[in-house]
């Protein structure tokens, strides 16, 4: 499956900190999210690095379960050249 994450907005903060909005579409499924991120220099680009937390069951992941979470945490790291 895809998972596609689209911006409606990136906004500024302190030195090296941004505040990303948009949505996050899996299987078909959009969800806003809003989440910050840092975006540090590096010799090979810039690392884009933030995470945020969904119920994968808004989302047709999986089903109800007693031992698996309904909270995941989603991480990016991303290296941009």
């Amino acid at each position: 499956p895809i998972i596609r994450l689209q911006s409606t907005s990136i906004a500024t903060g302190p030195a090296g900190a941004y505040t990303f909005t948009g949505n996050l579409i899996i299987k078909d499924v959009t969800r806003p999210v809003e989440f910050n991120f840092t975006a540090t220099l590096k010799a090979t680009g810039y690392l884009f690095e933030g995470s945020f937390d969904i119920n994968r069951l808004d989302f047709h992941v999986g089903k109800e379960s007693a031992t698996m979470s309904e909270k995941v945490r989603v991480t990016l790291t991303v290296l941009a050249k």
